[in-house]
This record gives structure tokens, C-alpha cells and sequence, in this order.
């Protein structure tokens, strides 16, 4: 398994790691406290800290604007992921 991916699987839920492979988990703890606050998923509803935003040269309030676009779409993308993996399984795939 690729070291980003255990990184990732292990500090996901750890805002304050900063370790060299930081990026993919501190991003996947924001995305998910920012579905979280749009009434998606079940990661704890709490606020992510100006730190973590600026660690990866993020601005808090474009983000948030994404998080919240994806997180209105989150039906959408679920439909297409059925649809899609459905449609794999017809074809052989």
C-alpha cells in the first residue's frame, strides 16, 4: 500500500498532523467537516481551524463555497457512481 494512503487512512482525523505526507489527510479532514457542516456524512460537526487552511495556502471561504457546491451535488454523485457501477457490471466489467 502507497505510504500517502496509509498516511491518509491513519490521520485523517488528526487536524494537527504536519507530517511530510500531511496533504492528503489534512484535506480529507477538511472535506469531511465541511460535508459534515451541510448535513452530510457523519464526521464530527466541528470548525476547521485558520491553521489548517493556511498549511496547504488554502482560502477558508473559497473552500468553503466548494465544499458546500459538493456537498449540494453529493446526491448527484452518488447517482452517478450507481448508475456508472451498474452499468459495469452489465457490460462484464
Amino acid at each position: 500500500m502507497p505510504e500517502e494512503v496509509k498516511a491518509t487512512a491513519q490521520f485523517q482525523h488528526d487536524p494537527s498532523y504536519s507530517g511530510r505526507l500531511c496533504a492528503h489527510p489534512n484535506l480529507i479532514f477538511i472535506a469531511l467537516r465541511l460535508f459534515q457542516q451541510e448535513r452530510k456524512g457523519d464526521a464530527p460537526l466541528e470548525r476547521v481551524h485558520d491553521g489548517l487552511f493556511a498549511r496547504h495556502q488554502l482560502n477558508r471561504g473559497d473552500t468553503m463555497e466548494k465544499g458546500r457546491k459538493t456537498a449540494e451535488s453529493a446526491d448527484e454523485i452518488s447517482l452517478i457512481a450507481k448508475t456508472s457501477a451498474s452499468s459495469q457490471a452489465l457490460l462484464g466489467f
